[in-house]
Formats: C-alpha cells, structure tokens, sequence
C-alpha cells in the first residue's frame, strides 16, 4: 500500500475501531455520549482506553507520513490524501477537547448581544449555552481575537435554529478545510517543485496537525492567514502586513 493510502487507512481503521469501542461506553457517561458531539472528560478507565485508542491510532499515522516525508507525492496527491484523512478522522468518537463548544458559545454570545469577553449568567433558554455548560460549567471570557469571534457569530447567525450538533460541526469543517487552504499556500510560497512537495506534506499530513483540525481547533485558520501574508508580501506588501494582523485576530 502506497504511504497516501496508508495513511487514510490508518484514520479509517482508528474511526471504525472507536466506533465499536463506543459500543461499549459503561451507562454511567450515557449523558456525555447523548450530547451534540461526544467529549470524553472524566470519563477514568474507559476515558483512558479510548485516548490510547486514538494515541495509537496517531502514533501508527506517523508511519506512513514520515515515508510521505521522504518522497513527497504531487500536490494533487497531498491534496487527495489530506481530503481523505479528513473525511475518515471525522467519525472518530469521541472527542477529547470541548473547544467548540466554547467556539459555539461565544458565537450565540455575540449574535444575541452578550459581550463574550466578559462573564454572564447565561439563559438556560439557549439550546447553544446549554450544551455548553454541560462541557463547561464555568465558561471562561472568550481569549480569542475579534476575528474569529465575528466568524462565530456568522456561524451562529448562518445556523440560528439549527440543531446544536449542526453548529458545532460547522466549526469543524471550517477548521478541516483550512487545511487544503494552507496546502495551496505552501504551494504558493514555496520555490521550486521539491520545496513545494515537502512543505505541503510536512505541514498538511502531520498526524496531530490533522487530528487538531478534526476536532475544531481554529489553530490552523491563523496559520493559513499567516501563510497568505507571506504568499503576498512581494507582490502586495500592505496587504500582507494586514493580512498577517489577521492572524492575531484569530
């Protein structure tokens, strides 16, 4: 098996593998496992099973990868596989950061008038503050830049009435595909073929960076602005320096 397979293959095998050991999740986390998107806190023995599951299935991704490393395939390929990983990662249960939530939260703050860097009693009303307070009983004030609070509240405005699982997977997405995003970048940035092939797989097929980006975390939008500033910074200087602000923003 080419490493590009193997390295979608891996993920797949990991996901499958986590949903049957769901199967098995003891009745007392049947709460946690009935919330929008499963996170496993506090969960003990069982908690610690099923991270062992995905530290392996990682640790095993790293095989394939380091082999992408040393003959990086086209970019199309990358691209392929990225897409790939992404896709079969994605039924991975559960997850082990409840960032979205937090993501989501500060989102239905901001589109209801709620200053998400400050501390509310937040209405139990709102079927989004709710699922959060399951995953965080005592939400902190939002540490993320304006930027990224006005992509959330667009979320929240774009998926208002939706069901809450459906805006905590928009966050996901979103996070997936700054993925190929950064891929195309690289590309951009890089100056010649060799250098193009490395950099695209070095960053986009790195198994916890892949993993970061299946759970939401919004770590790789501020990479991808930070990449566009250096794509432009030849041919459009102020723009890169604004776009590289960006980055702090998010």
């Amino acid at each position: 098996m080419k490493p590009a397979a193997a390295l979608a293959a891996v993920f797949a095998a990991g996901a499958l593998a986590s949903r049957l050991l769901a199967g098995h999740t003891p009745a007392h986390f049947s709460i946690d496992r009935a919330q929008p998107v499963p996170v496993a806190t506090a969960w003990g023995g069982f908690g610690m099973l099923t991270f062992l599951l995905l530290a392996l299935t990682i640790g095993c991704a790293f095989l394939p990868y380091v082999l992408l490393l040393r003959r990086p395939p086209p970019l199309r390929i990358t691209l392929a596989t990225v897409v790939a990983v992404l896709v079969a990662g994605a039924w991975f249960t559960p997850l082990f950061s409840s960032d979205i939530y937090a993501y989501a939260a500060y989102g239905e703050m901001a589109r209801t008038g709620l200053n998400p860097y400050l501390h509310h009693v937040l209405p139990a009303s709102d079927r989004i503050f709710t699922a959060a307070a399951w995953q965080w009983p005592q939400l902190p004030a939002c540490v993320y830049g304006e930027g990224f609070v006005a992509i959330a509240r667009g979320i929240s405005t774009l998926f208002a009435g939706a069901p809450v699982w459906v805006q905590l997977s928009a966050f996901r997405i979103l996070a997936m595909a700054a993925l190929p995003v950064c891929l195309a970048l690289c590309g951009a940035i890089a100056k010649d073929e060799r250098q193009r092939r490395f950099s695209g797989v070095f960053l986009t097929c790195n198994p916890i960076v892949i993993w970061s980006a299946i759970e939401g975390h919004n770590d790789a939008l501020m990479i991808a602005a930070v990449l566009a500033a250096i794509a432009i910074a030849r041919r459009f200087p102020f723009a890169s320096i604004v776009t590289a602000a960006s980055a702090v923003a998010i």
